[in-house]
């Protein structure tokens, strides 16, 4: 297997890795959901700093552009919550499907502003990323009170169609603004949207009652969020740069097959780290809805 196709599946299987961590996290050891808001968006701030140290600030962009950047950060930010916030009440399974329909919508946004055309395949391929989409929450797992939920659901693709427009939006100002820069402040307005999202008047309460057992659910988050997760997206970018974009946009998005397995085996009797089990009544729609929104993708990036 070439280098870029390595590096295509070791970044889809850490995302998901990272999605799963973040599941166990959200549903055992956080209160709410505002926490891990606040913790990632302070974790974006710190990481925007760091990439200005390292790659200092080279580029000429207009106030225009700066503001689209701010902008694509601010709603990847949004997306982000969103997506948070239903996989806090909804099997991690059934969320990263749905989440990662996004590239439908980038090609919908690019048929609609900037003059793209749609080929029969690409056609089909969102056909069949919709329907995928669409039987995501049929046979609701009897062990989520919360899987029949149509509302959360429709939040999730809410999510995905805003990663979609920051994509986009983050794909404009990349011709006037150098990767590294652009990514320190994507990193400061996504943040910055997180922070103001999590931040309650007694968060220290709620750090204190977090650790007062154990700092492994801050130290967890911290690994995840801060060493996991930018492994991924690096390996995820190298992959992009080495080998042809449409394949390896093709291999990452086998992250929902991943995700499926991973939080799987987490479900099993004999490790219940998470309660997503995999079994008869389920398994066959699940499978089935990510295959088909796997296919969808293929088509709308290879053809």
């Amino acid at each position: 297997m070439t280098n870029w196709a390595t590096l295509a599946i070791f970044s889809s299987f850490i995302f998901a890795f990272v999605a799963v961590l973040d599941k166990y996290l959200l549903a055992h050891s956080l209160p709410n959901v505002r926490i891990f808001y606040l913790a990632v968006g302070l974790i974006q701030i710190v990481m925007g700093i760091i990439i200005l140290i390292i790659f200092p600030w080279d580029s000429n962009p207009t106030m225009t552009i700066i503001l689209i950047a701010l902008l694509s950060g601010a709603i990847w930010g949004t997306g982000l919550m969103l997506m948070f916030f239903c996989m806090s009440r909804l099997e991690v399974s059934r969320v990263i499907p749905i989440y990662h329909t996004s590239p439908v919508f980038v090609t919908i946004m690019a048929l609609a502003f900037l003059g793209e055309t749609l080929s029969q395949y690409q056609g089909i391929g969102i056909l069949l990323a919709v329907s995928g989409a669409a039987l995501i929450p049929m046979k609701p797992s009897e062990t989520s009170q919360n899987a029949a939920n149509p509302k959360l659901y429709l939040l999730v693709l809410v999510a995905s169609i805003l990663t979609a427009t920051a994509n986009v939006t983050y794909k404009y100002a990349l011709e006037d603004i150098s990767f590294w820069n652009l990514t320190a402040l994507r990193s400061f307005s996504l943040g910055t949207v997180l922070i103001i999202g999590g931040y309650h008047y007694n968060v220290r309460q709620t750090v204190k009652e977090i650790t007062r057992k154990s700092y492994l659910p801050l130290y967890m988050l911290m690994f995840t969020e801060a060493v996991l997760a930018p492994i991924a997206m690096i390996s995820m970018l190298r992959a992009l740069a080495l080998g042809p974009v449409s394949l390896a946009s093709t291999l990452l998005s086998t992250r929902p097959f991943f995700v499926l397995i991973i939080s799987g085996v987490l479900s099993m009797p004999y490790l219940k780290i998470l309660n997503e089990p995999i079994d008869r009544r389920t398994l066959p729609i699940k499978l089935f809805s990510i295959t088909l929104i796997f296919a969808g993708i293929c088509l709308i990036t290879l053809y």
